[in-house]
């Protein structure tokens, strides 16, 4: 099965595949030919007026192709429908679509729904019932292709088509963070598979399907989704969107131009954005030693802030693994952790979490956390006590 073209999100036009779907005279690829641009007026002379017999004319639009869809079926009335599963899905009904983490807590439901799926056999039944108009239907469809890993079955990805066109129109938050994995595990090298994922995550109006689409891009084709990854960091305003894009990075740092673009967004102005580029730069690979000095001075001016909290030290503690660091390099890390500690505008979490980086990778940690033993901070002199007693 071949995918169409794709069509934009913003006007839910979907791509062309399947059983059933009626084929245009016209290739989908064809694009109407642009209308001729209309001679500039000389004003220098008076209009030529029509005759009074004449009725003057709306310049006629220029033909547009019609727009390849895929066929949407009936959802759970689809003839050919596992009755088994049809039954299942009703158990669905019951679950809170809005739970953080929805198939843990559909799990009586997802349970029994998955151990009756046949992998292969019904795998257009699941698609069938992506195209439910009920939510809740569409989330144990989405349950079970993501759990399968049907998108990187031969027989899954004949359906590559149809789920994108279903990702295209869901309305739905909690569902649409359920298909972000499985569209991950679809054919990239498909051109129109991969556009039309393209199109989901810049254009798609739910932040949870974009974000949801955006996990492991850069291994897909790095000359592709990495400048249009950079191009969604700088025009997505969804904070949500902007750290899934920066995680994204993770295991990319030896990529081309991967460590420049770490060290631009250290500064950025969401704290977890910038975070994740820091972590990005530090992690254990040392692929971006060159950017080490970026990294601490970028460091150092939240620490004299007092803005290097929890979740800010927890991904650059790895700073202190780092093989190819120098010892000044170490040096400085290990003195502004210890500033950090010192710090009571930090919270408690924060200046333990530091004290902690430090009592296992510091060789001054134990004169260092004398100094806290008797801090007023519980997470603090508590740390502080463990690594005086060596543990």
């Amino acid at each position: 099965m071949k995918l169409g073209t794709v069509l934009s999100v913003g006007t839910a036009a979907l791509l062309c595949a399947g059983v059933g779907c009626k084929k245009d005279d016209k290739k989908s690829e064809d694009k109407p030919e642009a209308p001729t641009a209309p001679l500039a007026t000389d004003t220098s002379k008076d209009p030529v007026k029509p005759a009074a017999t004449e009725v003057a004319k709306e310049p006629e639009e220029p033909t547009k192709p019609a727009a390849p869809a895929v066929a949407v079926s009936k959802g759970l009335a689809e003839e050919g429908n596992n009755p088994k599963l049809v039954e299942l899905v009703a158990a669905f009904e019951t679950c809170k679509l809005t739970a953080k983490n929805f198939t843990y807590e559909c799990r009586e439901a997802v349970k029994p729904f998955n151990e009756a799926v046949d992998k292969v056999a019904d795998i257009p039944t699941l698609f069938n019932f992506l195209d439910d108009p009920k939510p809740y239907v569409r989330a144990a469809a989405g349950i079970a292709i993501s759990n399968f890993m049907i998108m990187q079955t031969k027989e899954g990805r004949e359906f590559g088509a149809r789920l994108v066109a279903a990702a295209a129109r869901e309305t739905e938050a909690s569902v649409a963070s359920l298909l972000g994995p499985s569209i991950l595990q679809g054919d990239f090298k498909n051109a129109d598979y991969s556009a039309a994922v393209q199109s989901i995550a810049a254009t798609h109006p739910l932040e949870e399907m974009r974000a949801g689409v955006i996990d492991n891009l850069p291994v897909q084709d790095w000359d592709t989704f990495f400048p249009f990854l950079k191009d969604r960091l700088a025009n997505d305003e969804s904070p949500l969107v902007r750290e899934a894009i920066i995680s994204s990075f993770y295991t990319s740092a030896d990529k081309e131009g991967a460590c420049d673009f770490f060290a631009e967004n250290l500064k950025d102005a969401d704290a977890k954005v910038a975070a994740k580029a820091a972590y990005n730069i530090v992690w254990t690979r040392d692929a971006c030693v060159a950017k080490y000095d970026d990294f601490l001075a970028e460091f150092e001016s939240r620490v004299k802030a007092s803005k290097a909290d929890f979740g800010y030290l927890n991904l650059t503690s790895y700073f202190a693994q780092t093989k190819k660091s120098t010892d000044e390099q170490k040096e400085k890390f290990f003195g502004l952790l210890e500033q950090i500690v010192a710090d009571t505008k930090v919270a408690g979490m924060g200046r333990s979490s530091a004290l902690k980086t430090l009592g296992k990778y510091s060789p001054d940690a134990k004169t260092i956390a004398k100094k806290f033993v008797g801090d007023e901070e519980r997470f603090v002199s508590d740390e502080a006590k463990k690594i005086v007693k060596g543990k």
